[in-house]
């Protein structure tokens, strides 16, 4: 390597810019610079406290140990409260909307009381209620009539009995009536070994004036017969009442009231009977308007001072069908495609209506206007039966299988609770 040669000079002579010579007046400058960065140093100087952390003790470890654990503890009864709560006061709410169809009638119905598969079945209801009303007369009149009404006499003999014009019959209490006009009772007849008695009707009259003889209904003997065989072989029946008799001075009442009267009753009867038939309809069975017949009987009135009690009778035939077999029979024949899934069913709306009917011993043809509106029954019972112990999907996938659910839900309380409790009383359950 090549060496470079070089004079030795002294350092006083070395020309360096350390050895330039600074003006005064920038050394006053530089100096005072640094004596204004001391004091900024001395005013932002602050001193922080540093504390020695001693290495904790054996006992100190171990209180800490123990105050984890008590955490722990704590936090696995909080767990296990939790769960208490949930197993004691959890609860489940089910809800479940029913399917319901609407669908028009078939105008001809046939139906039968014991229907077959896909038949329409119906059922027969016949009830009776009595009323009466009293009518205030206008006047007043003396009295003395006896009491009268048609019988029907039997003959259970081999041969034909005669009976004459002022025959006398007895009621059981006694009363005396008498045969207005003589006829001839017919023997009894035997047909495939059924014995009939001949019969006849004919009228009677009470042996005397008064109300006593107002008897109504009721079995007579004849008293000539008394001590014989023919006494109970022979017999007679009211076929109406028997009334009409009256002793004194008694009421005067004007006839086209009574007419009237009668007809406001014979209008409330209807409307007794109506109500009291509805209430004892079997269930899915519906009465269409107007199936049903009803007849009054009326006795004679009841006759005082002030006026006069009418009293009637009103018995109604009434045709009900079975609302679920009109569904079936529909939906067999094209006319519906939803038949609910179930055979329970109710009745939310009917405006049926029926035009005409006719029965021919267990048959019914009626025809009919309208249409019916039906609601699957769900049973609350079957419903926890069949997802007590499911979870929520399970729940929901079991509800929506069941026959007649058309939409399903569940929810629980607390929102922890995973399963459908098993007890009852901890599931509510709403059909909507």
């Amino acid at each position: 390597m090549k060496k470079e040669m070089r004079d030795i000079v002294p350092k006083s002579q070395l020309k360096s810019i350390r050895n330039i010579p600074i003006p005064e007046k920038q050394l006053k400058e530089e100096k005072n610079h640094k004596e204004e960065i001391k004091i900024k140093e001395k005013e932002v100087n602050i001193e922080i406290p540093i504390r020695l952390i001693d290495e904790p003790t054996k006992e100190e470890k171990k209180t800490s140990r123990r105050n984890k654990a008590i955490w722990v503890v704590a936090v696995l009864l909080i767990f296990s409260l939790f769960f208490v709560i949930s197993s004691v006061f959890g609860k489940a709410t089910i809800t479940i909307n029913p399917k319901v169809v609407s669908f028009d009638v078939p105008q001809n119905i046939s139906a039968k009381k014991n229907p077959g598969n896909n038949e329409v079945g119906y059922s027969q209801l016949t009830l009776s209620v009595t009323d009466s009303t009293f009518v205030k007369g206008s006047d007043q009149k003396q009295v003395s009539t006896k009491a009268a009404g048609k019988i029907v006499i039997y003959n259970n003999t081999v041969s034909a009995q005669k009976l004459v014009s002022g025959t006398r019959l007895s009621t059981p209490d006694g009363l005396i009536f008498t045969l207005d006009k003589t006829l001839t009772v017919p023997a009894r007849s035997i047909k495939a070994g059924t014995t009939t008695p001949g019969s006849i009707a004919g009228d009677i009259t009470a042996s005397d004036t008064g109300e006593k003889y107002n008897v109504g209904l009721v079995d007579l003997n004849i008293i000539a017969f008394q001590g014989s065989p023919k006494f109970d072989q022979i017999f007679a029946r009211s076929k109406t009442s028997i009334g009409g008799g009256e002793q004194g001075v008694i009421a005067i009442v004007d006839k086209s009231l009574m007419d009237t009267s009668t007809q406001n009753l014979d209008q409330k009867i209807v409307q007794e009977l109506i109500s009291k038939v509805s209430k004892q309809l079997p269930e899915k069975y519906i009465i269409p308007d107007q199936a049903y017949t009803i007849t009054f009987g009326t006795s004679s009135p009841v006759l005082n001072q002030d006026g006069a009690t009418v009293k009637v009778t009103g018995t109604i035939n009434a045709f009900a069908l079975d609302a679920k077999s009109i569904l079936d029979n529909v939906a067999s024949n094209g006319g519906q495609k939803d038949t609910l899934g179930t055979n329970d069913v109710k009745i939310l709306n009917s405006n049926l209506k029926s035009v005409s009917f006719s029965q021919i011993n267990d048959s019914l043809t009626i025809k009919l206007n309208g249409n019916l509106t039906l609601e699957a029954v769900i049973s609350p019972s079957q419903v926890l039966k069949s997802v007590s112990g499911l979870n929520r999907r399970s729940a929901l996938a079991t509800l929506d299988s069941l026959p007649g659910v058309d939409s399903a839900d569940v929810t629980f309380s607390p929102i922890w609770k995973l399963t459908v409790p098993d007890n009852e009383s901890k599931v509510e359950i709403n059909i909507k």
